[in-house]
């Protein structure tokens, strides 16, 4: 993958606790485009969106709320709660932060800080010398030294060690578990909503949804999407409406003056899906990168603006609600127990009037 970005500054220096850290500005080219990287697959026919019984008659007219990714560790629901565009336990390619110590080359710690629109700052750090007990030197950097530099909140995000392994063969010392930390700052702008992504494998032979695909998201308990809580703590199962791969194309080109970002969100176990380079070099691609124990969720992610107030985000109102300009339509709705019955052949003809019913 090309990265679009040129190496602008050097700086390797010692800190007070004794490590090397090497700065690297970068400049990224093209900064004074809006960013609209939409990627939408050509399996994909469409989507669905969940929404409450209050709100939807404002969903299916086009009004789409969006919300700051960290208020997902504020819901009570399992199914929204995640500590977005962070992760865990991975293994992060990340092969041009290494250092010669003659003997042992050594995998770093990585920050990053978006500075405006064009400016990104790369500091990369480890031990300041490694000795005789390389274990020792290893585990106290590890500990003791990145938990200060954690403290300082200096970053958008933060590649973390969380452990080493030691590679005798290659003489390498190589993070074997990192940790990424996404930290928004003061003038932090992004916004995303999220969608069920609807795939052609997904409709059987008579155009409706499979039985399979439903049962994936729609078993009622707390994990699924389909359902949220009431005022007793009861589940009860959440109205849809269905936005065709056409609409949502549609919508995203009406917003173009913003920054934005639109794709399926990528699910992994310990392997993740991004490169440091691509970390750096892509504002906001950290959100959509999840756990596979999110994977049934089969998230579509629209994100706006970015880390800092030189983004373009999208205008919402003090609801964050954003209206799209559906020309007078509607998006086809219904309760969950409709969803079967959700024709997609008829709803997708060109001359079908039911593009702005409800299913019965």
């Amino acid at each position: 993958m090309k990265i679009n970005m040129k190496k602008i500054k050097y700086n390797l220096k010692s800190n007070h606790d004794n490590e090397h850290v090497l700065q690297v500005d970068f400049r990224l080219k093209n900064a004074n485009k809006n960013i609209n990287d939409i990627n939408i697959s050509d399996d994909v026919i469409g989507f669905l969106k969940f929404t409450e019984d209050p709100y939807l008659d404002l969903t299916k007219n086009g009004v789409i709320h969006f919300c700051d990714p960290k208020d997902f560790l504020k819901s009570e629901e399992k199914s929204r709660q995640d500590d977005e565009g962070t992760a865990i336990n991975i293994d992060i390619n990340s092969k041009q932060t290494y250092k010669n110590f003659g003997w042992y080359t050594m995998q770093a710690a990585m920050k990053i800080s978006f500075k405006d629109r064009d400016k990104v700052i790369s500091k990369s750090s480890w031990p300041f010398k490694l000795d005789n007990n390389l274990q020792n030197a290893v585990e106290n950097f590890t500990r003791r030294t990145l938990m200060s530099e954690l403290l300082q909140n200096d970053y958008d995000i933060f590649i973390r060690p969380i452990s080493y392994s030691v590679d005798s063969v290659s003489n390498s010392v190589n993070i074997d578990k990192a940790k990424i930390i996404f930290h928004e700052g003061h003038s932090y702008n992004g916004l995303i909503t999220s969608f069920i992504t609807v795939k052609r494998s997904d409709v059987d032979e008579f155009g409706t949804l499979s039985s399979k695909f439903i049962e994936s998201f729609s078993k009622p308990n707390s994990d699924n999407i389909a359902f949220s809580f009431n005022d007793n703590y009861q589940l009860i199962p959440r109205p849809w409406v269905w936005i065709s791969k056409e609409k949502m194309v549609k919508m995203l080109q009406e917003t173009t003056e913003f920054d934005s970002r639109a794709g399926e969100v990528r699910y992994y176990d310990k392997k993740y899906p991004f490169t440091a380079n691509e970390l750096r070099s892509q504002v906001g691609i950290n959100l959509f990168a999840k756990n596979s124990k999110y994977s049934n969720q089969r998230e579509f992610r629209i994100f706006y603006g970015g880390p800092n107030s030189k983004y373009k985000s999208l205008p919402v109102d003090d609801k964050l609600n954003y209206k799209f300009n559906l020309n007078g339509s509607e998006f086809p709705c219904g309760t969950l127990d409709q969803l079967c019955k959700l024709n997609l052949i008829k709803i997708n003809e060109p001359s079908s009037k039911s593009t702005n019913e409800k299913i019965e």
